[in-house]
């Protein structure tokens, strides 16, 4: 956004901080945007529910995440997914959803919109406690990602690049040139959400930040669940505990992972079902969360199908056709985009699989390798003690057995006599959560070798499981003393995991940044503690100094985050590498053995990074001369500006490091493995003589 009228070209040579008016323009950008959108979803909310507090807020943040994320398909569909257009067209579609939604006049107000039932005070503090434990661990992890940038290896190998080849190309229709070929087709809402964060500073500066967002929208999402019950901060309590498992706070705040924004995205969508009571508004809203959830990840693809299922029946049950159009129109307008793209682009809407149906035929373009799930090995001796244990542990932290059985125990609860149909509803979900999680590819990748980290795919099942299980227990109807030895437990796990030592994959905290951490929650949870006392005349008196202190303080993070982004001190083992890149003028990078493409492109993404294919062989029998020129001759089609060899395993043929020790390419950075070289003139490889 920008990068064409305010910072320019300069800006896109190096990590130069922005001046205070170009970082004060894209915060600007920001408001006016974000003010539009957000004034036509209040104004939306209101002629679609009669509903108040926090479900009103959940609403509204449904309505402008449909925003965002209906224009942004339109707009990359049509090649001009940039700043302007987009900017323009929020609030074009923003002024129209305004006016189509007074021209409705208001929904009739819902008598049940207040809880009927009040969270105990201890309870309340209960949960105030774990949100300010775990959020202060989230702050950590994403005050270090703003202080060295994002280093999750997804995020690093996929999830950012993704994000990165949208902004570039301007156009979300395509599959990206690099990082993982399968992961190409998936769905990207995710890394969509990443490259409209991009726009506003032309850099990823609110990347990191963006899951610390969407972590508060499952908070609110589970006090909604449980609030009709007076059981609202036992689910928040909930919830949290999730959030604060090691393999979720270890992966997600600061990154660009996802698996938690799907999960939320579920939750949000069960909470308006059980709000609204299986209405049509209300479930219209839960179908383009439901969407939001299949199209950032495919992990609830199963689960979905059940509810898709569960919500027919009921609608056939009624009678009421009206059920079936409201849930399956929204899913399919938000949910759609991506399967259209891999079905034009590729033939196939799941390209991973061959299909034939009846005379249709949709070939397999990208075969799913190393893809076995845990129901594969459900039945192979020793598996238990060899690998499922310890890596539960690892990831959920010594609690694990109470955490994996909860939610089964509590979603088969869901099914009794008395319970509504929207409550047998999400016991359905849950239970379906869970047993696609058992069937789920990739859960047993590298034969369970790195089981502990694709743990987190159990997400959604989890989340939705822990939320539900205080109304699975009905525990509105028991005395104090189980309610709040219940809150303590699920406290207690919080704690445990928060003092874990970091171990292998997983870090409770970044503990450079923690004590920071702790004091942004402080102050943070003070503000709110204030803007609740004070009434309203509090709330709208503070609003002008937090965004004042927020702008203010976000400056000097920026200028920290240009000068530190994926430098040395990083933690990544490619830090002189990547730091050297970042500084210097950008052009073409010719990647081999790594896979850690994303800082290879640069603070403003100037910089374009292929991964050559091996060149055909030659045939004539002359062994490393002859394959040696062929790599000469592929990288002179390239022209690269930048030759990096990795130093990992990837297994791809590559050229010979000796190779490279040419008059050509001279080194500039390195590692005691990994060398980036400087093309200067014409590519040379040092070939052996015979």
């Amino acid at each position: 956004m920008l990068a064409s009228l305010v910072v320019g070209a300069a800006a896109r040579f190096g990590r130069e901080p922005l001046s205070f008016g170009q970082y004060l323009f894209g915060w600007l950008v920001i408001l006016s945007v974000g003010g539009a959108v957000v004034v036509a979803a209040v104004a939306a909310r209101r002629a679609l529910v009669g509903w108040d507090r926090a479900p009103a807020r959940l609403v509204e943040a449904v309505i402008v995440l449909a925003i965002v994320t209906g224009t942004s398909f339109v707009l990359g569909g049509l090649h001009v997914f940039s700043g302007w257009p987009l900017a323009l067209g929020l609030i074009g579609v923003s002024v129209a959803v305004r006016g189509l939604a007074r021209r409705a006049g208001p929904a009739v107000p819902s008598s049940g919109s207040d809880a009927t039932l009040r969270s105990r005070a201890i309870e309340r503090w209960v949960g105030v406690l774990a949100v300010m434990i775990v959020g202060a661990q989230w702050v950590s992890h994403t005050a270090w990602a703003l202080g060295h940038g994002m280093t999750e290896g997804d995020t690093l190998w996929y999830h950012g690049v993704f994000a990165a080849r949208f902004v570039q190309v301007g156009r979300l229709d395509i599959f990206p040139d690099i990082g993982a070929s399968a992961q190409g087709y998936f769905p990207a809402n995710s890394q969509m959400y990443h490259a409209l964060a991009f726009f506003p500073f032309d850099r990823d500066l609110l990347s990191p930040t963006l899951n610390l967002v969407f972590a508060s929208l499952a908070v609110l999402a589970a006090y909604c669940i449980g609030r009709r019950r007076g059981l609202g901060a036992v689910c928040v309590t909930a919830s949290v505990v999730v959030m604060g498992l090691p393999a979720v706070v270890g992966t997600h705040p600061g990154q660009g992972t996802n698996d938690f924004l799907c999960a939320t995205f579920l939750l949000v969508a069960i909470a308006l079902i059980i709000e609204g009571g299986l209405q049509p508004a209300p479930l219209a809203l839960a179908g383009i969360a439901a969407a939001l959830s299949v199209g950032t990840k495919l992990t609830v693809a199963f689960p979905l199908a059940v509810l898709t299922v569960a919500i027919v029946a009921v609608a056939m049950r009624r009678r009421n056709l009206r059920l079936v159009i409201a849930w399956l129109v929204p899913l399919a307008a938000f949910g759609a985009f991506w399967f259209l793209r891999n079905w034009v682009r590729a033939d196939n809407p799941l390209p991973w699989y061959d299909l034939h149906l009846g005379p249709l035929h949709l070939p397999n373009r990208s075969r799913l390798t190393d893809n076995a799930s845990i129901a594969d090995h459900l039945f192979e001796g020793g598996i238990w003690d060899r690998i499922w244990r310890p890596g539960l542990h690892q990831a959920f932290g010594r609690a694990w057995p109470l955490l994996t059985a909860a939610p089964g125990i509590g979603a088969l609860a869901m099914f009794g006599r008395r319970r509504s149909g929207a409550e047998r509803v999400a016991g359905a979900v849950t239970v379906a959560a869970g047993i696609g999680y058992v069937v789920m590819p990739f859960t047993m990748e590298l034969g369970g070798a790195v089981f502990a980290a694709t743990a987190r795919y159990a997400s959604p099942a989890l989340l939705l499981g822990l939320v539900m299980l205080p109304i699975a227990l009905r525990l509105e109807r028991r005395g104090v003393l189980m309610r709040c030895a219940i809150s303590f437990a699920a406290l207690v796990v919080i704690v445990m995991n928060a003092g874990a030592p970091n171990v292998d994959r997983f870090a409770a905290w970044r503990y450079d940044d923690r004590f920071l951490a702790v004091v942004v929650v402080l102050v943070v949870g003070a503000v709110i503690g204030f803007g609740r006392v004070g009434g309203r005349l509090a709330r709208y008196t503070l609003v002008a100094p937090v965004l004042f202190v927020m702008v203010l303080g976000g400056f000097f993070v920026q200028r920290d985050f240009s000068t530190h982004r994926y430098a040395v001190g990083a933690g990544l083992r490619l830090d002189p590498i990547d730091e050297y890149l970042s500084g210097h003028r950008p052009g073409l990078v010719v990647a081999f053995a790594t896979i850690q493409f994303y800082p290879f492109l640069g603070p403003s993404f100037a910089n374009d990074v292929v991964v050559l294919e091996p060149p055909p062989g030659s045939g004539n029998g002359n062994g490393a001369v002859e394959r040696c020129h062929d790599w000469e001759r592929a990288l002179r089609r390239a022209a690269p500006r930048y030759v990096i060899d990795g130093g990992e395993f990837v297994p791809v043929e590559r050229p010979d490091a000796k190779w490279f020790d040419a008059p050509g390419l001279h080194r500039v950075a390195h590692t005691r493995r990994a060398t980036l070289y400087e093309v200067r003139g014409r590519v040379r490889l040092e070939c052996p003589a015979t």
